[in-house]
This record gives C-alpha cells, sequence and structure tokens, in this order.
C-alpha cells in the first residue's frame, strides 16, 4: 500500500520543522507535548469502557439484533460523544442522567458510570429462569 500511504501522508497537515517531501524519507514522528491530551484521553477511555459494559449486559439478557433503550447515570461530561456512543451499544436510544424506570438491568463502570439497559418486555422470562438455574447448578 506504498501508494495510498503516501497520498495520505501528502494531505496531512505539516509542522513548521517538517520539510521531508515524501513519506519514505520523512523522519519517524515524535510524540510532543502538542499531541498529547490527559483529558481527553481519560474521557474517551470512559466512553470505551461505558460502551463495552453496555454490549455486555445487553448480550447477557437481549438477543444480538435488539436495540434497547439505555440510561447512563454519570457526573462525567459526556454530552458530545453520546450520539457515537448510542451508535457503537446499538440502543435505540440513549439518555444521559435522566430518571431510570423499572425493568433494567444495571452494569457499572467503577464509581464513575451505572448503565441501565431496558430489558422489560424484551426478555423471555422462562428462558431467563432457565439461564439462571443452569448457572446456579454450576
Amino acid at each position: 500500500m506504498p501508494f495510498i500511504s503516501e497520498e495520505l501522508w501528502q494531505r496531512l497537515p505539516r509542522l513548521g520543522t517538517e520539510t521531508a517531501p515524501s513519506l519514505v524519507v520523512a523522519s519517524y514522528p515524535r510524540t510532543g507535548e502538542l499531541w498529547l491530551d490527559p483529558e481527553l484521553e481519560a474521557r474517551i477511555n470512559l466512553a470505551k469502557d461505558i460502551i463495552h459494559t453496555a454490549r455486555s449486559v445487553k448480550d447477557t439478557y437481549l438477543e444480538s439484533k435488539a436495540k434497547p433503550e439505555v440510561f447512563l447515570s454519570t457526573s462525567e461530561s459526556l454530552a458530545d460523544v453520546i450520539s457515537v456512543m448510542e451508535d457503537l451499544i446499538g440502543s435505540s436510544k440513549l439518555h444521559l442522567n435522566e430518571s431510570i424506570p423499572l425493568g433494567t438491568a444495571i452494569g457499572t463502570v467503577g464509581n464513575r458510570c451505572e448503565v441501565h439497559v431496558l430489558v422489560k418486555g424484551l426478555v423471555d422470562p422462562v428462558q431467563e429462569i432457565n439461564r439462571l438455574q443452569a448457572k446456579r447448578r454450576v
């Protein structure tokens, strides 16, 4: 893929110190303070953990194609990534800090967030009882 890599590299914005005419002769990039943002990294890691937890809860109780509503209870600022998280979780609607209805399954992300997946009306009670009894026997 050398041609694609070169084309992409040519279109990247350059720092004032970069003068190489081609990717193949450019020096390997160094990490600098310009690229580090610990606060953003922490927010993205939290969003990733929330997505993982919500999908895990969803997979435990629901069929893979189900798109339940998901409720997040957190003091963290996540309003700007809600739509992306909604898509990656596979939910019909993602609610941030709204009242939690009855009939949700819960997962936690440390002490930073509670993830409530609405399973009421979507779970087969007989199948769930059988799953729990089988788990109890083990």
